[in-house]
């Protein structure tokens, strides 16, 4: 070998090494910039279609029931019990990483109704068709109701409420956890209360000011019964100095 080659060859090996050192130094410097904990927070918690379509589920559930979104599988299904560890294992980690879209729960108790997921076009893949296989398959052992919906520009209310009430959720299937105090028509105190506070005027119950959300009265107040939705009865905010019998008795 030549002096000249040799010379190349040590300036190559002296390049090459200088950049080695350099990018361990900076590799080192990027974790130190990180730091021990390499998170960021994402801004927000649904995506655009998603929050769109929480919007109208809550409009189709009212307020018979609450809605959490995203929520972990394994916080409301679990493996059974008597399984082997082996097998408890495996169930448990087929569903520790995923999550339901959506959950319909008891506002009050937190009894799991209803299990929704929002289908985009995701959900046409290949892994995300397993998934779905998978939740389905679990609900059904579960028994806990699953509502499947096609993502979508615009949502019919009345067709995604007569669509959980097929699955059980209604009115008349929510528990009805309101006490209210009954208060006698012909009581003295009864003539006040209904000057600022009336009383239904189908069972006599408590009412509470609400705001019409859909319908001919949108957006206009009114006194709703306590007990809703075990009694619709209702008065008009702006017919509080009427005697009670005079209200609207249907929201």
């Amino acid at each position: 070998m030549s002096l000249t080659t040799l010379v190349v060859v040590l300036a190559i090996l002296v390049i090459v090494a200088v950049g080695a050192v350099a990018a361990v130094l900076v590799s080192r410097g990027s974790r130190a910039a990180v730091g021990e904990y390499p998170y960021m927070k994402r801004e927000f918690l649904l995506s655009k279609a998603e929050l769109s379509f929480m919007g109208v589920l809550k409009q189709s559930v009212g307020d018979a029931a609450e809605i959490y979104s995203k929520v972990r599988v394994a916080d409301v299904l679990a493996p059974t019990r008597g399984l082997e560890r082996g097998a408890w294992q495996r169930a448990f980690n087929q569903i520790s990483a995923k999550h339901f879209d959506f959950l319909i729960c008891d506002r009050v108790t937190s009894k799991v109704f209803i299990a929704v997921e929002l289908d985009d076009a995701s959900h046409n893949e290949a892994k995300a068709k397993r998934r779905d296989q998978l939740l389905a398959g679990a609900c059904k052992a579960a028994e806990l109701p699953l509502l499947r919906v096609t993502a979508a520009r615009g949502y019919a209310v009345a067709e995604l409420r007569t669509r959980l009430a097929e699955l059980g959720l209604s009115n008349d299937s929510v528990p009805d956890h309101a006490t209210p105090e009954r208060i006698s028509p012909t009581a003295p105190a009864a003539a006040e209360l209904a000057e600022s506070t009336p009383v239904c005027p189908k069972c006599g119950a408590a009412t509470v000011l609400r705001t019409a959300r859909s319908g001919k009265h949108a957006g206009k107040q009114f006194w709703g019964c306590s007990t809703y939705p075990k009694c619709r009865g209702a008065v008009p905010a702006d017919r509080l100095t009427q005697r009670s019998n005079d209200a609207l008795t249907a929201i």
